[in-house]
């Protein structure tokens, strides 16, 4: 391990003892055990550690794996472990081909669950509980945090109720991503509290996941991108629906409209995403309808908003559990007053 980037990634000292290929770190998965995998809508999953259980799972072992994850994960996941044989159940959502056919056959045991409900069950132990967690990151702060790199979804429960913790640090993601985040968990029912999100620029949690060190078994290195699909069809239908004429983008970016904001991020990471220029949203919202799936189960689940501020066309996510049951689409003033 000579890789200058990866190691720079880890500014915790008490890892660098742990840092170990992705073979080495597999041997702490034995076949029966559960995992919790970071990763939501084909973004931000574990890949490395994914494919040396694939070869195991190729050469005979009968792994019986039972996998939670924050939603779908890539093909180098669910895609290659459903084609071997590895799993024995999966929760809470899945897209990949192979993977449904495999649970139609009933081959592999499979619970669609609500999303916001996941981290309800897996903190409250309706579950089996979490033996390794793998959570994919950016980077691992001074005090061993793990900054994530293109999704959040279920990972900090996972990374909180498991007995074991597996680091992927991924140096293919920028590390500019740090920063990013609002990692949010609400109290455990019945002391749940409101949300304190009062504008879309609040932060109420933190930058990074949080996990104790003590659990954190291996740390390894990746570079392997997310396999995701471009978005130029959803880009090409929604500039078919909007007028730029009627619409009060940013400066600079009326006679644009929305092609050149949607050229800077050419990929969807999370699921229920606004991706629109801040003055277009409540414009949108009226035109055109937003999606059934934004509402939120009860019990934790995120939102995310990308907002272009002037030419410099910044991003910025916020992720929180929700503990309300939808979307509040009628309050959009924030929106609009975003600087």
């Amino acid at each position: 391990m000579n890789n200058s980037e990866f190691l720079s990634r880890i500014r915790y000292s008490g890892y660098l003892g742990r840092v170990m290929s992705a073979e080495d770190a597999a041997t702490f998965i034995r076949p029966g055990m559960v995992l919790g995998v970071s990763g939501f809508t084909i973004a931000g999953y574990p890949k490395a550690v994914a494919g040396v259980l694939a070869d195991r799972a190729r050469k005979g072992e009968k792994l019986d794996l039972t996998v939670y994850s924050g939603a779908s994960l890539g093909e180098e996941f669910d895609g290659e472990l459903a084609r071997v044989g590895a799993f024995r159940a999966r929760m809470p959502y899945q897209t990949n081909k192979d993977l449904r056919n495999a649970i139609n056959a009933g081959e592999v045991s499979y619970h669609d669950v609500p999303l916001g409900q996941m981290p309800v069950w897996v903190k409250n132990k309706f579950l089996r509980p979490v033996d390794v967690a793998i959570i994919e990151a950016t980077a691992i702060d001074e005090n061993g945090n793990i900054i994530p790199t293109t999704s959040v979804g279920t990972s900090n429960i996972y990374a909180e109720c498991a007995k074991q913790v597996i680091i992927e640090v991924n140096t293919y993601v920028p590390a500019c991503m740090e920063g990013v985040h609002d990692v949010y968990s609400p109290a455990r029912p019945p002391h749940t509290k409101p949300i304190p999100i009062e504008r879309v620029g609040d932060r109420i949690g933190t930058p990074y996941i949080k996990v104790d060190p003590a659990k954190v078994v291996a740390v390894v290195e990746s570079d392997i991108p997310d396999n995701v699909s471009r978005i130029g069809n959803v880009r090409q239908n929604l500039d078919e629906r909007l007028d730029p004429a009627d619409v009060e983008t940013p400066r600079g970016m009326r006679e644009r409209g929305c092609s050149d904001f949607y050229d800077q991020f050419h990929s969807v990471c999370p699921l229920y995403v606004s991706i629109f220029p801040h003055s277009i949203i409540p414009y949108l919202s009226e035109k055109v309808k937003p999606p059934r799936g934004i509402s939120m189960s009860r019990g934790g689940f995120f939102s995310c908003f990308f907002v272009s501020r002037s030419t410099e066309r910044c991003f910025r996510l916020l992720w929180f559990c929700s503990d309300r049951s939808s979307a509040d689409w009628k309050n959009r003033e924030s929106a609009e007053r975003y600087p």
